[in-house]
Parts: C-alpha cells; sequence; structure tokens
C-alpha cells in the first residue's frame, strides 16, 4: 500500500496531543518547574531513542562489513545428509 490510511480521529488525537505538548512548552518558557521538568523528560528520551537507533545503524553497518569476508554462502541445506538418522524406536508398520 503506498498511501497510508488515517482515519480522522487518529488525526484529531494526534493534533490534540501535539497541541497540549505546545502548551506545555510554552509554560516551560515562562519558567514554571512542572513544565520544565515534563519538557526535558520528554527531550530525554528523545534524544536515547535517537542515540539508540544511531548505535544500532552503526553496529548494523560494521556487522555488514564483517559478514562478507570469508563467509561462503552454501546453497544446500545444512540439515539434509546422505542417510537417515539413527532410530531408536523403530517404526511399526500399520498393516
Amino acid at each position: 500500500m503506498l498511501i497510508p490510511r488515517y482515519t480522522l480521529r487518529r488525526l484529531l488525537l494526534v493534533m490534540t496531543g501535539v497541541a497540549l505538548f505546545s502548551l506545555v512548552i510554552a509554560q516551560a518558557v515562562q519558567a514554571k518547574p512542572w513544565a520544565i521538568g515534563l519538557v526535558a523528560a520528554v527531550a530525554g528520551l528523545f534524544l536515547s531513542a535517537t542515540l539508540y537507533a544511531c548505535v544500532f545503524v552503526g553496529a548494523w553497518a560494521i556487522a555488514g562489513l564483517r559478514s562478507g569476508k570469508g563467509r561462503q554462502v552454501s546453497s544446500q541445506n545444512p540439515f539434509r545428509s546422505a542417510s537417515q538418522p539413527p532410530q531408536i524406536i523403530p517404526p511399526v508398520d500399520p498393516e
């Protein structure tokens, strides 16, 4: 699906949340301690999530560079063998 489907209810909820957060930011600019703390907490969560994503992308890139060296891709199933495994309980013929 190329175009995501958003309902009017979801858009109104997002717009209400952004408006309330804007009100909290306005209170933080007016030096209200609770608003400064709330904005700092949200900014800290956003910063830590962004930092974790950057570290993950960096580790993913390093792992991608290392996985190409010395590793050969086999086209056969590694769990397939030429013979059947030994059976502890032999099968019973139903007839």
